[in-house]
């Protein structure tokens, strides 16, 4: 495994899915343990001691995060039996993505392995006023040229270079926020299309092979959806950057949110979670059906 490559790739495969605070965490932890043994194919840790490296305090907590990287396939595991270590296995993220995206999948990391060492012996001792002045003058038009180029960069974020490289990702941005903005006309509008929207449309976009048709159906039954457009008043968290993960737009897709005239919910929850939304509802969150 690559140390740098994995993290990034474990970060990518987090914008497309959910994962709690603790198990990422576990994830690191466990990360960090295989690559000082030598990137082991099997780690031996005992729960007391990675209990402490992510802070919880009872062992159901760990038991609950590793579960949960299990079922996500990003690591397997062995208990182990009374007074024994769990044994611990790491699967490759960035391999992971590359079987998701049919090897298309790339870390964009460029690491710098060379240093430049060479020492310029000889100092130039002379110094003339003519040398100081012109050297003034060039310190200020730097100066003033970087405050040019901030202001331009803070005025306006999208740089040509993004531009040109979101030219060549050929993904229509700005096509699908004004289409989330002319059909989704109960929810928020679009402002602004922010770095962390445009990777959650990217990743949308390559799940779905580019067809813009399925972010529109994802628009127009969020509209439809009583629940969803908070005509319902049960929730009022739907939004734009909402639609756009890929998760969430796959139970739009599947009916999830969906009025049900006959034998369901009126605003939009079907009968497959109803237990999820009163024990929710009963709290007055609903973080783990929305995420």
């Amino acid at each position: 495994m690559n140390y740098i490559k994995e993290i990034e790739a474990f970060e990518d495969w987090l914008e497309i899915n959910h994962l709690p605070t603790t198990a990422q965490l576990l994830w690191y932890k466990l990360f960090v343990l295989c690559n000082r043994a030598g990137w082991a194919e099997w780690l031996s840790v005992t729960n007391q001691a990675l209990m402490a490296k992510i802070g919880a305090s009872s062992e159901k907590t760990l038991i609950e995060a590793r579960n949960r990287l299990k079922q996500a396939g990003l690591i397997d595991f062995k208990p182990g039996k009374k007074g024994q270590p769990t044994k611990y296995k790491l699967f490759s993220v960035e391999e992971i993505l590359q079987k998701i995206h049919c090897k298309k999948y790339s870390v964009n990391n460029e690491v710098f392995s060379t240093v430049e060492d060479t020492v310029y012996p000889t100092v130039k001792t002379t110094v003339k006023s003519a040398d100081i002045y012109k050297h003034k003058q060039e310190t200020e038009t730097d100066i003033n040229n970087n405050s040019i180029s901030n202001e331009i960069v803070s005025a306006d974020a999208d740089t040509p270079s993004q531009d040109l490289r979101r030219t060549k990702e050929n993904i229509p941005y700005q096509q699908i926020a004004d289409l989330y903005n002319r059909v989704c006309l109960s929810l928020p509008k679009v402002e602004k299309l922010t770095d962390k929207r445009r990777r959650h449309i990217k990743a949308a976009w390559k799940n779905f092979k580019g067809d813009i048709s399925v972010f529109e159906k994802v628009f127009r039954r969020a509209e439809a959806s009583d629940f969803l457009s908070g005509r319902s008043g049960k929730w009022t968290g739907c939004n734009f950057d909402w639609l756009i993960t890929y998760n969430n737009m796959v139970k739009v897709l599947e009916g999830a949110y969906d009025n049900k005239v006959m034998g369901g919910y009126s605003d939009g929850r079907n009968s497959q979670h109803r237990r999820s939304d009163e024990k929710n509802a009963s709290t007055g969150t609903y973080d783990k059906f929305y995420e």
